[in-house]
């Protein structure tokens, strides 16, 4: 094999390494930003309509208290804002369904809010009704916080899910970090060693055919130059042999 064939040999080896680690970084970099842009369009957006459905379900709990307080305008305002918002954003849970579960626990929530909106439509209807507090205390309470527990749970598993996808985000940046230092440190590896062989196998035999042609010159030894390798770097070692060798033979002839 000639010199040039291992050279470029060696910068090919390393070429190869630095291209397949950088290929496997790419790729899970790539899988990082599907991964980025999922948690923004699942969960954080069922997160963010939970959150808004919460704080509905406060204000039309507020509603009713200005009801139960006879500030009738008031609380039907407050009521018929917070149950339009509510609404609204229970769409947008109802369709980002992602995770197990997810549904039924959806069918589950808009069953008690259905519950909940009914009991202060009664509320809101019959306003000479002595008995609303004992209303409020029997049904209507009972009713919102059943809702608001489904609203919470709705809230904690995608907070869940949020949180598994982003200690995946983490183990797949870790992945996509480990190609490239297992990439530098094979390189270096390889250089140290690339490094060595071009030392042993060409710097040296040319550094000792120096010094034996000096030797030569200046005193008349013949060169013996042993060299491992069948490369040109053996021819030339053979040519300076046969030269030497043959010269010598004529100076004594």
């Amino acid at each position: 094999m000639s010199i040039r064939t291992k050279v470029v040999s060696g910068f090919f080896i390393l070429f190869l390494v630095l291209s397949i680690a950088g290929v496997f970084s790419l790729l899970e970099l790539s899988s990082i930003g599907s991964s980025i842009v999922r948690l923004l369009d699942d969960n954080y957006a069922s997160i963010n309509a939970s959150r808004f459905m919460l704080e509905s379900l406060e204000r039309e709990d507020s509603g009713i208290l200005f009801l139960l307080l006879g500030t009738w305008d008031k609380g039907r305002a407050t009521i018929a804002a917070a149950d339009t918002t509510f609404r609204h954003n229970f769409d947008l849970a109802k369709n980002n369904i992602t995770e197990p579960g997810e549904q039924k626990l959806v069918d589950s929530l808009w069953t008690s809010y259905a519950d909940f909106k009914r009991e202060w439509s009664d509320l809101s209807m019959n306003a000479g009704d002595e008995n609303r507090v004992s209303q409020y205390f029997e049904k209507i309470h009972p009713t919102f916080v059943r809702t608001k527990t489904h609203v919470i749970r709705l809230l904690e598993m995608n907070s869940g899910a949020m949180y598994r996808t982003a200690s995946e985000l983490r183990n797949k940046a870790h992945r996509a970090v480990m190609p490239g230092v297992i990439a530098i440190a094979a390189a270096l590896i390889f250089i140290f060693t690339f490094n060595y062989f071009i030392h042993y196998y060409i710097a040296n035999p040319i550094i000792k055919m120096t010094r034996q042609i000096d030797a030569y010159r200046t005193k008349g030894i013949l060169p013996d130059i042993r060299v491992e390798t069948r490369d040109e770097i053996g021819d030339l070692a053979s040519a300076i042999r046969s030269l030497t060798t043959k010269r010598t033979y004529q100076e004594r002839s």
